[in-house]
């Protein structure tokens, strides 16, 4: 191979070979500054994705572990709730205890019931009062009035679903007492009091009337004038009625029967139902008359055991409302053994909604555990795409530095042969 002043080849393979082994150093240098063998997808396009996919799951770990967090921290705010409580039932029960003797007299009843009533008062503020967050826990509409669904994993199905609304609702009527309806009324053909809840539509049932042969009904809703049946007439009356709120305003349902009403041939059956006003209420209600069609005919028996009026239903009335431990004395020991026999049922009540809530908590907290062991899992794989092996990285800056001072020794001494074939001419 002959000299020559252009040849030039041997400088461009030292430059190449030098930008090579910058390249080398830049990379190794950003690794080493940065701790990532990673810096963007070209570096590694599969690792890269991998880590995204990881990362994303380690995020969504991190926030159902906060979650999972709050969701304790709520359920134990209601479990302390219940645990104060139940030392509150404890004492009541001892004071119904010892109301019970006979021992007692008055000023020592007095004094116990006072105590007690006090208690029974701060159990139901304990109930209706207790909050987390913005929001109530026992009351009706309260955080655990109704199906609780926790989010406890990254995914959609990653969920512990607690029900604690029933045991709730029973606490609540436990302590505060619970409206309730009696079973049965004095059946009558007439109806004196209609029941009904402000602003709410009321809905009362008539009793059946029957006759030996043929049945004149009246359908739900039922609010009756006075009509005369012939004997072979087929009636099919229809009739609004419209009043007022009727003085009773705690319940919504009233049932009256008129049971084995029977008409002597020829006589003229007549229903009626007559409504008492309370003018200082504004509710307006409608109910419509249906008798459903039948021909009365002949019958021979007069009509049984059926009282003319319906017995009023009244606030407070004690056939109508169920006493809850708000609402017991301990007046006389009657009502001090009737308030341990309710004491000793709310007791187990208590203890069964703790249970479920300490179910509850136990569970989170071993969702807990396996959330922080998968993230933990996530967090190893992907530090090891991602992170970069320092000394790899230093050895490889080294290596660089070398070749980059060969380089450019070589790519010198390649310009200095040009100028040596020069000096012979």
């Amino acid at each position: 191979m002959g000299l020559s002043i252009n040849d030039q080849s041997q400088a461009f393979i030292a430059a190449k070979a030098l930008n090579k082994s910058q390249n080398m150093y830049n990379k190794s240098t950003s690794q080493l500054s940065t701790g990532l063998r990673i810096l963007s997808a070209k570096d590694d396009a599969a690792g890269s994705q991998i880590a995204a996919g990881l990362n994303a799951a380690i995020t969504g770990q991190n926030v159902a572990l906060r979650n999972n967090s709050q969701s304790s921290a709520m359920l134990e705010a209601a479990n302390g709730a219940l645990a104060g409580s139940d030392g509150i039932l404890n004492r009541m029960k001892e004071l119904a205890t010892q109301a019970a003797n006979a021992t007692n007299g008055a000023e020592d009843r007095a004094a116990l019931n006072a105590e007690f009533k006090s208690l029974g008062e701060e159990l139901q503020s304990t109930l209706e009062k207790t909050t987390f967050g913005d929001g109530t826990l026992f009351a009706a509409g309260g955080k655990l009035d109704g199906r609780l669904t926790f989010q406890t994993g990254a995914s959609a199905t990653d969920v512990i679903e607690i029900d604690l609304s029933k045991g709730v609702k029973g606490l609540m009527e436990t302590v505060a007492g619970k409206a309730t309806v009696g079973d049965k009324n004095a059946p009558a053909n007439t109806i004196e009091n209609i029941v009904g809840l402000a602003e709410e539509a009321i809905a009362t049932k008539a009793g059946d009337v029957t006759t030996a042969e043929g049945d004149v009904k009246a359908a739900e809703n039922v609010f009756q004038s006075a009509y005369v049946i012939a004997k072979g007439q087929t009636p099919t009356l229809t009739e609004d009625a419209y009043g007022k709120q009727a003085t009773a305003d705690s319940f919504t349902e009233a049932k009256a029967k008129a049971l084995g009403l029977k008409w002597v041939s020829g006589s003229t059956p007549a229903v009626a139902a007559a409504g008492e006003v309370d003018t200082n209420t504004k509710v307006t209600f409608r109910q419509v008359v249906e008798l459903v069609e039948k021909t009365v005919d002949t019958a021979k028996i007069a009509k049984a055991d059926a009282d003319s009026a319906l017995q009023n239903i009244k606030d407070n009335d004690s056939r109508y409302r169920s006493e809850g431990i708000a609402l017991l004395s301990l007046d006389d020991t009657a009502k001090a053994q009737e308030a341990i026999t309710t004491l000793t049922k709310a007791i187990g009540s208590y203890s069964s909604v703790t249970a479920s809530l300490a179910a509850g908590i136990n569970r989170l907290g071993y969702s807990s555990d396996n959330l922080t062991n998968m993230r933990d899992g996530n967090m190893a794989a992907k530090d090891s795409i991602m992170n970069a092996d320092a000394v790899a990285a230093s050895t490889a800056q080294n290596t660089a530095m070398l070749l980059m001072n060969s380089g450019i020794k070589a790519l010198s001494k390649n310009t200095q042969m040009g100028q040596m074939v020069a000096q012979l001419f």
